[in-house]
């Protein structure tokens, strides 16, 4: 079964997401799985795209039902569109002025057409000429070379955050936590949907254009009825009439096939004639010369103006649809709704008289293949990090049986945070291995211990020494307890971590729960 995602989709799914991290694992589990189990055979065995389809419908209909209620992704693509609207009559407006004033004339000085054609004609020929160039390379999916608006926007926005450090100063803590917060989620899902979302903001900047070469078109019709305009050329390079009319010829080559020669563009004869020298002035030139521009002027702006920018709105939809097809949904967040899609609800916690297939004290093993071979749940080997404080306290094999019922498989583990030296060294070890797309790294963190700019330092070396796209993990865990090794960190914990981590901007670091309720119990849904 084939999906059709659209841009709303990505952004409820992204809003859904968001709105499943106040939410305890077990219940997100019970949730996700039922999800999973009443869909068709067809999704259940397909791709991980179409899965995640079906679980956003699904959470969208549970948490939009009826017409009257629209999603966010819809919302705000209703606006999208409005701007698109309001876009094309500010460009509109700005090539009607623009053209109302560039011709206005005195009677004295005739409309010099080579300004015409650089500032009208030329000018926009160079910049489709980049885009061309940048989108062709993007369809392609080659990004070394980015789309100029792009560029331009990534300029403008490191400027702007650069020199938004005296507002910030200004802030309280809180404020200035979460101000940071938004500026790296900005970053994260511009670097996760970066090559999804250039389309519609690339349709947004042609329907600008097509309004203003619209109404460039407008003016410049207007000022023809209604004024007797002149029109010569003149440069201070003195080339020649005959250069001047192959440059012409050339220009006039998309329309000159089907349209007579005399109103495609002026002939030699013409040209010479309506050539403007300084000293001499214009009254011995002829008006049939000086008038001859015109239609050449009207079908520039109709070829290389207005039709070019229709072609680039029309290309832009192709850049979408072969983005959507293109789409990997891999992020860690997506990942655990997959795992939690996948596994069947077990516990890790057996009562005495139940002996069902559906706990996993039943094999009195720690390693999680083993479980998972034997419960048939689908992993995702993790390497497992953990601090040397957490070691004193429990091991790590502890955390291998709740992390299986998640569908997560740890493959080895490693400790970290003991001293600077060996946690370089640990770097070096990660850095050499083959990182493979389906696998990750987990790191087990104290809750109550705030992240301070060391261990925000440690994930960015760490993500420096493993792929860019490699998944990885935080396991917050709270103070030990009486009762409990693993207790569930305070919600002001959990808040304080997600803004820091979210201000590293990091596209592929996110959280997984690591607390298990003390009695937790599931069906056999296997």
């Amino acid at each position: 079964m084939k999906e059709n995602w659209k841009y709303p989709d990505l952004i409820d799914l992204e809003y859904y997401l968001a709105l499943d991290r106040n939410i305890d694992q077990a219940e997100l589990h019970t949730r996700d799985r039922e999800i999973y189990l009443a869909a068709p055979a067809e999704i259940q065995d397909g791709g991980q795209n179409s899965l995640i389809h079906h679980w956003l419908i699904q959470r969208r209909s549970s948490l939009t039902p009826g017409q009257d209620i629209q999603s966010p992704g819809r919302t705000l693509f209703e606006s999208v569109r409005s701007i698109n609207f309001l876009l094309l009559f500010f460009g509109l407006l700005i090539g009607l002025l623009t053209g109302l004033s560039f011709f206005s004339y005195s009677g004295t000085t005739p409309v010099n057409v080579l300004y015409f054609l650089f500032l009208f004609i030329f000018s926009q020929l160079l910049m489709i000429c980049f885009i061309f160039i940048g989108s062709g390379l993007r369809i392609a999916g080659i990004t070394t070379s980015p789309a100029p608006v792009i560029h331009i926007y990534a300029r403008v926005s490191a400027w702007l955050i650069k020199h938004s450090a005296h507002f910030t100063e200004s802030l309280s803590a809180e404020k200035r936590l979460n101000y940071t917060q938004i500026i790296g989620t900005i970053k994260k899902y511009r670097a996760r949907y970066g090559s999804v979302f250039y389309w519609p903001l690339f349709r947004l900047s042609q329907t600008t254009m097509v309004g203003f070469n619209l109404g460039l078109l407008a003016a410049t019709l207007f000022r023809l009825i209604t004024s007797d305009i002149a029109f010569g050329w003149q440069s201070t390079i003195q080339f020649s009439s005959e250069f001047l009319y192959k440059v012409i010829w050339i220009i006039a080559l998309p329309w000159s096939w089907f349209v007579p020669q005399h109103y495609a563009y002026p002939s030699l004869t013409e040209i010479e004639g309506s050539r403007i020298i300084l000293k001499d002035g214009i009254y011995h030139l002829a008006t049939q010369d000086l008038v001859s521009w015109w239609p050449f002027l009207v079908f520039c702006i109709l070829v290389y103006g207005l039709l070019l920018r229709l072609v680039l709105v029309f290309f832009s939809r192709f850049g979408e649809r072969r983005s959507m097809h293109n789409l990997k949904l891999n992020s860690p967040e997506i990942l655990l709704v997959v795992q939690r899609l996948r596994s069947p609800l077990l516990s890790s916690q057996a009562n005495p008289e139940d002996n069902s297939d559906a706990t996993l004290s039943k094999f009195n093993t720690a390693d999680p293949q083993v479980i998972a071979a034997n419960l048939s749940i689908p992993h995702f080997p993790l390497l497992l990090l953990i601090p040397v404080d957490v070691l004193q306290i429990t091991k790590p094999e502890s955390f291998y049986t709740h992390l299986s019922t998640m569908g997560l498989s740890i493959t080895a583990h490693k400790i970290f945070m003991q001293d600077y030296d060996s946690d370089q060294r640990m770097l070096k070890e990660l850095e050499a291995c083959d990182w493979q797309a389906d696998s990750g790294i987990l790191a087990v963190m104290e809750a109550w211990m705030v992240p301070i700019q060391d261990t925000l330092n440690f994930f960015k070396n760490l993500r420096s020494a493993v792929d860019e796209q490699t998944p990885l993990f935080i396991g917050l865990i709270g103070p030990q307890s009486e009762q409990l090794l693993i207790t569930k960190p305070s919600d002001v914990d959990l808040r304080i971590w997600h803004q820091k981590i979210d201000g590293l901007a990091d596209p592929f670091l996110s959280f997984v729960d690591m607390y298990e309720p003390n009695s937790q119990s599931g069906p056999n849904d296997t």
